[in-house]
């Protein structure tokens, strides 16, 4: 990049490249139709579908003053580098466990307000890898790795009356 380049990345607040670096969803994966998902019950259903002591990962939002305090007094310190989702404007990352406390308490939140609140981006680490990517979260299809089980992917999806389908390799 030039030195102008960089310059006006730093006067906008811009992601610099090696940010956008990190952990993503690698491998075959199950895309999951996002049409009429409910935030609330998606945090609230993932505890059935992820491993316990996995991690999620919000990206970016406009977080009420309530959510805010919340995600703060939940952060963990972040053990994996994951891949941002947004160049500009910079957001902020927050590590969590995905613990049923946790997810309960995000799906509470979620039930009193906009999924844009919550986050743009989010994705959950098993064991250091991604296994769930969603980029424009409640906007766009879903991603889930293949490392998943099916079963497990299927009973998700039908409690939040959405389909998935194969998708194409990561």
């Amino acid at each position: 990049m030039s030195r102008f380049g960089a310059w006006l990345g730093r006067m906008v607040e811009a992601v610099p490249s090696e940010e956008l670096q990190g952990a993503h969803l690698h491998g075959p994966f199950w895309e999951v139709g996002h049409r009429g998902v409910d935030p609330a019950e998606f945090f609230r259903k993932l505890p059935t579908l992820v491993p316990e002591g996995c991690i999620l990962v919000l990206e970016g939002g406009s977080p009420s003053p309530q959510l805010k305090a919340f995600l703060e007094q939940n952060a963990v310190a972040p053990e994996v580098k994951v891949a941002r989702g947004t160049v500009w404007p910079r957001e902020d990352l927050v590590h969590l466990p995905a613990s049923a406390q946790v997810l309960s308490g995000i799906a509470e939140h979620a039930d009193r307000c906009a999924s844009p609140e919550i986050c743009t981006h989010l994705s959950v680490l098993a064991a250091g890898r991604v296994v769930i990517e969603w980029h424009d979260a409640f906007s766009a299809p879903c991603w889930i790795s293949k490392e998943l089980p099916e079963e497990g992917v299927k009973a998700f999806c039908a409690e939040l009356r959405t389909s998935f389908q194969s998708g194409a390799e990561a």
